[in-house]
C-alpha cells in the first residue's frame, strides 16, 4: 500500500467522525497534483482511502492542484496552505475534503506515548510546542528588526505613508504643471509677435 495512503487512514483512524464524512462519498476518486508528482486515491465503504496505481489516467472527482514546495506545509499549518491549492471538480466532496484538511490533525502525542509512555511523549510535545512558538515569535522579532533597520538606520525601504505622500505630491506637480502649460499656450496665443 502507498505510504501516503497509509499515514492519511492512521490519522483518519484517530478521528472517526472524518472517516464517517468521506464514507459518504464512497466510490469517488481525488486527485492530488503537485507537479510533477501525482497521487490518486478513491474513498472505500469504511472511509478509508486507497491509492489507485500510479500513472491512473482515470478522471478523478476532485483534482487538487499545488506546489510542490507547498506540500510540506499542507502536514504543518493546513490553513495557510490551502490558500495556495486550486480545486477542481465535484463541489460537495470538495467542501468535505477542505473541511477535514481544516479540522483534521494527527495526535502524534497519542502515537508517541504507545512507543515512550505518555508522561515522556507529553514532556516531548510541551517542548516541541514551546520550540515552534519561540521559532515563530523569533522570525517575527527578526522580521520587525530588519524592517525597521531598513526604514529607519539604512534607509533602503520606506514607510508606506512615505510612499503614498510621494505618490500624491508627485501627482500635484503633475497636474501643476500640465495647468502652467496650458496658461503658457494661451499667453502664447495672445501675444503678438
Amino acid at each position: 500500500m502507498n505510504p501516503a495512503a497509509i499515514f492519511v487512514n492512521h490519522v483518519l483512524a484517530q478521528q472517526p467522525w472524518a472517516r464517517e464524512a468521506l464514507a459518504r462519498h464512497a466510490g469517488r476518486s481525488l486527485r492530488l497534483a503537485a507537479p510533477p508528482f501525482t497521487l490518486a486515491f478513491s474513498i472505500t465503504e469504511a472511509g478509508d482511502v486507497l491509492a489507485l496505481p500510479f500513472g491512473s489516467s482515470a478522471p478523478a472527482d476532485v483534482t487538487l492542484s499545488v506546489a510542490a514546495t507547498r506540500v510540506p506545509l499542507l502536514i504543518i499549518d493546513p490553513d495557510t496552505a490551502m490558500k495556495d491549492v486550486r480545486i477542481e471538480g465535484d463541489a460537495e466532496f470538495a467542501q468535505t475534503l477542505a473541511r477535514l484538511a481544516r479540522e483534521v490533525r494527527w495526535d502524534v502525542e497519542e502515537d508517541l506515548s504507545r512507543v515512550v509512555g505518555d508522561i515522556p511523549a507529553h514532556q516531548f510535545m510541551r517542548f516541541t510546542r514551546a520550540f515552534a512558538a519561540w521559532g515563530r515569535e523569533a522570525g517575527k522579532r527578526f522580521a520587525e528588526t530588519t524592517s525597521a533597520y531598513l526604514i529607519d538606520e539604512d534607509p533602503t525601504l520606506a514607510r508606506k505613508a512615505a510612499v503614498e505622500q510621494f505618490a500624491s505630491d508627485v501627482a500635484n506637480l503633475r497636474d501643476d504643471c500640465a495647468r502652467l502649460e496650458k496658461r503658457l499656450q494661451l499667453l502664447e496665443g495672445q501675444v503678438p509677435l
